[in-house]
């Protein structure tokens, strides 16, 4: 799992991208397994075992973790709530670069755990509802996304310089 720069702030209120990382990987083991141990989410977050034990600390205090030191990890019911819904941003984000954009997978997922924690609610909302009108119309879709690719094949964005995007921002 890709984290998100170290303490940045989350849109998202009382958590930092940090806690929000922390989060999403004790939900993401907890799909395996009943609980959860600190060398399981050092693993997953490639981080060392304090920095996990000073994160739960912050977490447990936070209300969204049950932690007792060197004890078993779960959430809470509101850090369930909140895993999920970094967890849903994740998915839908991925997946809007993954279908939407054509980005490889391995690039949609770094760049969704990065845009996950500063997407607000109405705009995840306004992009769920894009995604599902993308699925609820089959026949269309594939018509525009071959139009996009073909653009993006046409229209290659390397090197593109700052000038070209400042004429784009200004078109009506």
């Amino acid at each position: 799992m890709v984290r998100a720069k170290k303490g940045g702030v989350s849109v998202n209120k009382n958590t930092t991208s940090n806690q929000e990382d922390y989060l999403e990987a004790i939900h993401k083991i907890l799909q395996d397994r009943p609980v959860v141990r600190v060398k399981e989410i050092a693993a997953e977050l490639e981080v060392s075992k304090p920095s996990v034990t000073s994160a739960l600390q912050t977490l447990s205090r936070d209300g969204l973790v049950n932690y007792e030191p060197y004890g078993l990890i779960t959430l809470t019911t509101a850090g369930e709530k909140k895993a999920g819904m970094i967890f849903q941003k994740h998915k839908i984000i991925e997946e809007f670069f993954e279908t939407i954009l054509g980005i490889e997978e391995q690039a949609a997922a770094e760049q969704a755990c990065v845009m996950e924690h500063g997407l607000d609610n109405p705009t995840f909302k306004r992009l769920i509802m894009f995604m599902r009108y993308h699925y609820e119309h089959e026949g269309d879709k594939d018509l525009w996304l071959k139009k996009f690719s073909d653009f993006c094949d046409k229209n290659p964005i390397d090197g593109l310089k700052a000038e070209e995007v400042q004429e784009f921002l200004h078109k009506e």
